[in-house]
């Protein structure tokens, strides 16, 4: 076999790993070709490659970015956050969610999470289903979890799929949801010092 057929076989499994998002090229295999067409060649190749992963990095982080940004999770008051859901909830997406979830709960201390679904216009049994995970593994956490904006079709919805309920917190509008969540955790708002007394402790006049 020539070195030209050598070479072109090499070739070939270079490209092979290329499209396999593979790369084998290194900085040694090109100071070690004598031919420079050849070792040009295959700089070449090491740079598509590295090219193509940072496409994919960057591809990756904007996919992230927009997963964060249609899963968003708000501090709405003291250990209460929000996650309002607005249009079709896919599998990527509820895996999201329950992952944006335990990282708000866990990183901010959440007390009480609310899932507002006024914009979801379809709930399937895969995304009832992620809603209960959910609810479930944030109260594993030590949290609890209300439901809101639940429309009258996705309510019926709900009745008619087999998904156990009971886990589940719900109140009918995201005003409500807020008033009962900040019910929940009254009490312990109440226990924190503001302006040097209790929130339950009010001044006292002269006697």
């Amino acid at each position: 076999m020539s070195m030209k057929e050598h070479f072109g076989e090499v070739l070939l499994s270079h490209l092979t790993d290329l499209a396999n998002s593979r790369c084998r090229v290194t900085e040694a295999d090109v100071l070690a070709e004598d031919d420079p067409t050849s070792a040009q060649i295959l700089a070449g190749l090491m740079m598509l490659h590295q090219e193509l992963e940072l496409r994919e990095h960057e591809r990756a982080e904007a996919e992230r970015r927009n997963l964060e940004l249609s899963t968003p999770v708000l501090e709405v008051g003291h250990r209460v956050v929000l996650m309002p859901l607005v249009g079709v909830v896919d599998l990527g997406r509820s895996e999201q969610m329950i992952e944006r979830a335990l990282e708000a709960v866990s990183t901010k201390g959440a007390r009480v999470l609310v899932v507002d679904i006024t914009g979801v216009p379809d709930i399937d049994a895969g995304v009832a289903a992620k809603l209960v995970a959910t609810f479930r593994a944030v109260g594993l956490l030590g949290a609890r979890t209300i439901l809101t904006g639940v429309s009258p079709t996705n309510a019926q919805r709900l009745l008619t799929l087999d998904i156990d309920l009971s886990e589940m917190t719900i109140q009918r509008s995201l005003g409500a949801g807020l008033e009962a969540a900040y019910a929940m955790t009254r009490p312990e708002r109440a226990a924190d010092p503001v302006g040097g007394h209790r929130l339950n402790d009010r001044p006292r006049g002269p006697r």
